[in-house]
C-alpha cells in the first residue's frame, strides 16, 4: 500500500511539475504579444515629433535658400556703385581742372559761374574751402529736372536698410549751413590732400554719395578743398522698385508655401496623428480595433496603412481572447480531475476496507493519467503556432502522405496488438499520378493520424475506414475523405467539435482519455496551409471528415 501511495505521490507530483510548465508557456505567449504590441507603440504619446513643424521647415527653408540666392544674384549694387563712383571721378576731374584754370586767370566772376554751371550740370552740392578750410562757394543742386527726391514707402527703407547694413553703409546728417570743412560730419582726408568717396544715407535714407579732392594750382601750390554731395536718385529708385517687387513676391510666396505646407500637414500629419491615438489607446485596453479611423476611401498610402493597421489590429486583439479563452478553458479542464483527485486523497485517508483503498487508488491513477494526456495535448497546442510559423513548406505528393499514414497506422495497431480496430481502405493506394501539395508533411500526417485514430475508436471491428481523394479543377484543389461507420456526430455539433475540449463520446468508453484538442489542431494546421475541414454525416451512416487542400502548381 506504501508502493501505490509512493507512486501517486510521484506522479502527482510530476503532472503538477508539468501543469505550471505549460501555463507558463501559455503565459509566455501571451505576455510575448502584448510585449511585441507594446514595443510597436511605446513612443505614442510620450515622445511627440510633429510632422506639421517638418513640413513647415522644409519648406520654408527651401524658399528662405531660394530668397538668399535672389537676392545675391540681382543685387547688382555694388556694381552701379562702382561704376557711379567711376562717372564722379571723371566728373570731379573735369571741375577740378576748370577750377585751376579760371583760378589762375584770376576771373572771379567766370569762376563763380563754372562753379554754378556744373553744380547744375552733376546735380550735386558742392562746397569749396580755402586753404584754411572756410566756406568759399556754396552751390546746391534745386531739384531740376525732375531729380528730385520722393517719398519711400515704410517697409523698402527696412529692406535697403538691411542692405545696406550687409555692405556698412553710413548714416550721416549733412548740416544745412556749412561754413568750415570740419563742419562736413566725415573724417575726410584733409590733412594727406588724398582724393576720397563714400556712400551714406541721411535721415531720408536716400543713397548719397561724397566726394572729397583737394585742388591744386598749376604751381602745384594747395587751393583748397572740393567737396560734392550727390543724391543717386536714379539708382535708389531702380534697386527700391526691384526690391519692392521681390519683396512683393518672396511675400506672396511665403504665403502661399505656409498654406501649402498647413494643407499637406492636415492631410497627411492630422490622419497619421489619428492612427497613433487610436493605436495607443488600444494598446492601453481603453479602444477596440473599431475605433481606429477608416480611410480606407483615400485610395493612397495612409489609407493602405490604415486597413492595414484595422486588420492587423483585429487579428491581435482575436489572438489575444484566444488565449485568455484558451487559459480559462485549460484552468476548467485541469480541475476536474483535479477536483476528482483530491476527493479520493481525502476519502482514501478515511477508508479502511483494502478493495476500496485499491478503488480510490486506481480512481486516483486514471485522473493523472487524464490529466497527463491533458497537458501533454495543451502543451503541444500552446507551441502549435510558433512551430507552424517555422515549418519548411514543400511540394509533396499527397498519395504519399495518405500511404505513409496508413502504413503508420497499421504498424501502431500490430505493435498494440489490437485485432479489435477496423481495417483501413484506401481505393487509391497506388497507380496514381502525383498530386502535389506545397505542405509540411509531418503536420499534415499528423492531421490523418488524429482523424484516422477518431474513426477507429468509433466504428465498430468488421466496418474498414474508407479513405477516398478527389481532385478539383475549380479551384485546383484536392480533397480527401475519410469515411467512419461509427455513431455520426449530432447535426448540431458538426461545428462545434473542432473546438478546442469539445469531446463527443455518448456511447464510448475511455472516459477523460481524450483533451478534445485533436480535432482543434487540425483545423489549425489544415487552415494554416490554405486549406479547409468540415465534418458530415453520411446518409448510410457514420461521420465523414473532408480535408480540401490546394494543389501546387509550381513557382
Amino acid at each position: 500500500m506504501k508502493s501505490k501511495h509512493s507512486t501517486v505521490s510521484a506522479t502527482v507530483s510530476g503532472i503538477l511539475k508539468h501543469t505550471h510548465n505549460v501555463l507558463a508557456t501559455s503565459d509566455d505567449l501571451r505576455d510575448d504579444r502584448y510585449t511585441k504590441l507594446n514595443r510597436r507603440f511605446m513612443y505614442v504619446g510620450r515622445k511627440r515629433t510633429s510632422l506639421t513643424q517638418r513640413i513647415l521647415v522644409l519648406n520654408l527653408a527651401v524658399m528662405f535658400l531660394i530668397v538668399f540666392f535672389a537676392f545675391s544674384a540681382i543685387d547688382y549694387t555694388d556694381s552701379l556703385i562702382s561704376g557711379e563712383f567711376e562717372k564722379i571721378r571723371s566728373e570731379t576731374e573735369l571741375i577740378s581742372s576748370g577750377y585751376n584754370a579760371f583760378y589762375n586767370a584770376e576771373a572771379p566772376e567766370q569762376l563763380d559761374e563754372f562753379l554754378k554751371q556744373s553744380v547744375a550740370s552733376t546735380g550735386a552740392d558742392m562746397f569749396i574751402f580755402d586753404a584754411e578750410g572756410q566756406s568759399t562757394f556754396v552751390g546746391k543742386h534745386n531739384g531740376v529736372n525732375g531729380r528730385q527726391i520722393k517719398d519711400i514707402p515704410g517697409y523698402v527703407r527696412l529692406i535697403n536698410f538691411f542692405f545696406d547694413r550687409t555692405r556698412e553703409i553710413e548714416f550721416k546728417d549733412i548740416p544745412v549751413d556749412i561754413k568750415n570743412i570740419a563742419d562736413i560730419p566725415f573724417a575726410l582726408p584733409t590733412a594727406i590732400r588724398m582724393p576720397d568717396i563714400r556712400v551714406f544715407r541721411g535721415k531720408d535714407k536716400v543713397m548719397r554719395v561724397i566726394m572729397y579732392r583737394p585742388l591744386f594750382l598749376e604751381d602745384q601750390s594747395f587751393a583748397g578743398h572740393m567737396v560734392l554731395i550727390y543724391n543717386k536718385i536714379g539708382i535708389e529708385s531702380m534697386l527700391m522698385k526691384l526690391r519692392a517687387n521681390m519683396f512683393n513676391t518672396v511675400l506672396v510666396s511665403l504665403i502661399f508655401i505656409a498654406l501649402l505646407s498647413l494643407f499637406l500637414a492636415a492631410f497627411i500629419g492630422h490622419p497619421l496623428r489619428r492612427l497613433a491615438i487610436a493605436a495607443e489607446a488600444i494598446r492601453q485596453g481603453s479602444g477596440k480595433y473599431q475605433d481606429i479611423p477608416d480611410f480606407s476611401d483615400r485610395n493612397d498610402e495612409i489609407s493602405i496603412l490604415s486597413e492595414t493597421l484595422r486588420a492587423m489590429t483585429a487579428e491581435l486583439i482575436e489572438r489575444i481572447d484566444t488565449i485568455d479563452s484558451f487559459a480559462a478553458d485549460v484552468a476548467h479542464e485541469l480541475k476536474n480531475p483535479l477536483t476528482s483527485l483530491r476527493s479520493a486523497v481525502e476519502t482514501l485517508e478515511k477508508v479502511k476496507d483494502k478493495k476500496k483503498q485499491e478503488k480510490l487508488v486506481e480512481i486516483m491513477l486514471h485522473d493523472l493519467s487524464r490529466m497527463d494526456r491533458l497537458i501533454t495535448d495543451i502543451s503541444k497546442a500552446t507551441r502549435l503556432d510558433r512551430e507552424l510559423a517555422r515549418e519548411r513548406l514543400e511540394p509533396v505528393n499527397i498519395y504519399d502522405v495518405i500511404n505513409d499514414t496508413i502504413l503508420y497506422m497499421e504498424q501502431l495497431i500490430e505493435r498494440q496488438g489490437d485485432k479489435k480496430l477496423s481495417p483501413i481502405m484506401f481505393a487509391n493506394r497506388a497507380g496514381n499520378a502525383p498530386v502535389l501539395v506545397r505542405m509540411s508533411k509531418g503536420r499534415i500526417m499528423q492531421v490523418f493520424e488524429n482523424i484516422l485514430s477518431n474513426a477507429l475508436s468509433f466504428s465498430p471491428p468488421e466496418k474498414a475506414i474508407e479513405i477516398s481523394v478527389n481532385l478539383w479543377d475549380d479551384p485546383k484543389c484536392v480533397e480527401i475523405k475519410i469515411r467512419d461507420h461509427g455513431p455520426g456526430i449530432q447535426a448540431e455539433n458538426l461545428e462545434r467539435i473542432f473546438e478546442r475540449f469539445y469531446t463527443e463520446r455518448r456511447e464510448q468508453g475511455g472516459f477523460g482519455m481524450h483533451s478534445g484538442l485533436g480535432l482543434s489542431i487540425c483545423l489549425q494546421i489544415v487552415e494554416t496551409h490554405g486549406g479547409r475541414i468540415k465534418a458530415e454525416n453520411h446518409p448510410a451512416g457514420g461521420a465523414v471528415f473532408s480535408i480540401v487542400l490546394p494543389i501546387y502548381e509550381g513557382a
